[in-house]
């Protein structure tokens, strides 16, 4: 699949700076073995910096809006990250709520890139 979502991979993505995937949790990792996003930007040879963290438990498709915005924001920004002034182009693989881009967003804001946008492959 990640071969066939890279063929419909046009974005500019050279305009940016910095492209960060959203991460998947330790466990989620260890139980599938690869992370969806990173797969597709591989295939499709772009390069990204992994700054983000999560403690992410629960998987987000068994919650309904109210309670995916009720958890606590999963998500921190590794120590070496350095993004201030810079253009970011935030990846997932699909976009539902928006929740989980905007509490991804919500963290990289502290660090005053000059913008942020988002790019996901698919929506629910």
């Amino acid at each position: 699949m990640a071969e066939v979502i890279s063929v419909f991979l046009q974005t500019r993505y050279r305009e940016y700076d910095v492209i960060i995937p959203i991460p998947i949790s330790t466990s989620r990792m260890m139980e599938r073995g690869y992370n969806q996003t990173t797969m597709v930007l591989d295939v499709k040879g772009i390069k990204y910096e992994e700054l983000l963290e999560t403690s992410k438990v629960a998987r987000q498709s068994k919650l309904d809006k109210r309670k995916r915005s009720q958890q606590a924001n999963p998500f921190s920004v590794k120590a070496a990250a350095e993004i201030r002034g810079r253009r970011i182009l935030v990846v997932d693989d699909i976009y539902t709520t928006g929740i989980t881009v905007h509490q991804a967003m919500e963290k990289l804001y502290d660090l005053k890139p000059a913008a942020i946008d988002v790019l996901t492959f698919s929506k629910a």
